[in-house]
């Protein structure tokens, strides 16, 4: 989660190996965060998200988008991986993506379905581990 307005960055993150149960929320990246108890402003600018992997995720998760990157549009965030991610929902059937302003790739089983567009210029060249590169165009 960023801030609204904030700046900087955030990239190169790798989640990897996790198993949750019963989460809200288990895969987001959130641009819009606010944590008050009144309507935040809408800003504009925002923390910079790129090159962020989630590889081996599984569970079980209580909210309908188990996948949610909710991204600026001044600001999208880019190079999000997902690899062999498999989350359901905790009151049984299936658990869907939202994606607003994100785009990536996916490998492996990824359900729910990756709703990541793909870049249109440039490469995916994100570092997953110590001997192992994913390059996509």
């Amino acid at each position: 989660k960023t801030w609204q307005g904030g700046s900087g960055y955030a990239r190169k993150i790798v989640f990897r190996g996790i198993r949750m149960s019963n989460v809200s929320n288990p895969i987001i990246i959130d641009q819009y965060y606010c944590d008050s108890s009144r309507q935040c402003q809408n800003q504009t600018s925002a923390v910079k998200v790129h090159q962020i992997s989630f590889i081996e995720i599984k569970g079980t998760s209580t909210t309908k988008d188990a996948i949610k990157f909710s991204c600026s549009d001044s600001s999208p965030c880019e190079k999000i991986y997902l690899q062999d991610i498999n989350m359901s929902l905790e009151s049984g059937g299936n658990a869907s993506a939202y994606c607003w302003k994100a785009s990536g790739f996916s490998s492996g089983l990824v359900n729910p379905p990756s709703c990541l567009t793909r870049a249109v210029v440039g490469l995916i060249n994100q570092n997953v581990g110590s001997s192992k590169k994913v390059d996509v165009a």
